[in-house]
């Protein structure tokens, strides 16, 4: 029987609740507020949190959870 009230969190679905930001995504949403380099994957890490902005065009300049982290 699946419990259709809880909220995936995570890839196994057991985890209820949303995403809080940890302090290394804190640390690293500072560094690049403050212009420095955090690299490719650090960049695509805060947007899926949706801690900054995305740039495609669709949805450029939304703030977007990806599925993982809802």
């Amino acid at each position: 029987m699946v419990n259709t009230t809880r909220k995936s969190g995570g890839g196994c679905g057991c985890f209820l609740g949303g995403y809080r930001a940890t302090a290394k995504d804190k640390a690293m949403l500072a560094r690049w507020r403050r212009g420095e380099s955090i690299g490719f994957t650090g960049l695509a890490s805060l947007k899926a949190k949706g801690l900054i902005a995305r740039t495609s065009r669709k949805n450029r300049g939304k703030k977007i959870v990806g599925p993982k982290y809802r």
